[in-house]
């Protein structure tokens, strides 16, 4: 597989790593960058040890989604990505579902 890195790499090339093509990014999804705090990556295309489906590619951008929240809101230090570690399937039930015990109505619960 090999993600699809090239705008990120105009950008930023040292976030990129040069053998696989993957984002290089921190515990708490922001790309390695310094310069760029504010440069949130997930799924397919960064290094991590999940499994590249779109179960895991859902949890990091919902984590993201808090960490980006926190940015614009002023509420502190992102917190960091914590991998469920375990391969399921999403099925969507209808307009609410529930992640976590949080409603994701119909996707996002921004509190």
């Amino acid at each position: 597989m090999s993600p699809n890195s090239d705008l990120l790499a105009t950008l930023t090339s040292q976030t990129i790593n040069p053998t696989t093509k993957f984002v290089q990014v921190k515990p708490t999804l922001q790309i390695q960058d310094e310069r760029y705090p504010h440069i949130y990556a997930v799924g397919d295309v960064i290094e991590s040890t999940d499994i590249k489906t779109g179960h895991y590619a859902w949890i990091q951008s919902v984590a993201a989604l808090n960490n980006i929240m926190k940015d614009i809101k002023g509420g502190g230090e992102p917190e960091p990505y914590i991998s469920k570690g375990i391969p399921l399937i999403k099925l969507a039930l209808g307009a609410v579902s529930y992640w976590e015990g949080r409603t994701i109505a119909p996707y996002v619960s921004l509190n």
